[in-house]
């Protein structure tokens, strides 16, 4: 799945990344057909589980190509909400933090 490819690359360069404002776990279930991939981005300790973890602050569920829009913005995030396709679980406040952390990495997006 292409969104793999974006978490290695942030598990590269998270120890370095300017997200010191955010302290949370935000974890991703990315599908693809019947494949689906867990990632947790875990932004106090500055690491990049694959499989995820445990207790999240908050859970994104959403398509590798739909993960892969969002990241490049062809597509929004609140509009994949609002049309069904992110489902996010978890503490909402949180959420909306996603952005600022996912700035940080946005030139690392893959193609």
């Amino acid at each position: 799945m292409k969104a793999d490819l974006f978490f290695e690359e942030v598990g590269k360069l998270i120890k370095s990344a300017d997200i010191d404002d955010v302290q949370a776990v935000f974890q991703f279930e990315i599908t693809s057909g019947e494949e689906s991939s867990v990632w947790a981005i875990d932004t106090e300790n500055k690491k990049v589980i694959k499989g995820g973890v445990s207790e999240p602050a908050c859970t994104f569920v959403v398509s590798d190509d739909d993960f892969i829009k969002m990241l490049k913005k062809e597509a929004d995030g609140t509009q994949l909400f609002m049309t069904g396709k992110l489902s996010i679980d978890g503490d909402m406040s949180i959420a909306m933090q996603l952005q600022s952390v996912l700035e940080a990495f946005e030139d690392d997006s893959p193609e």
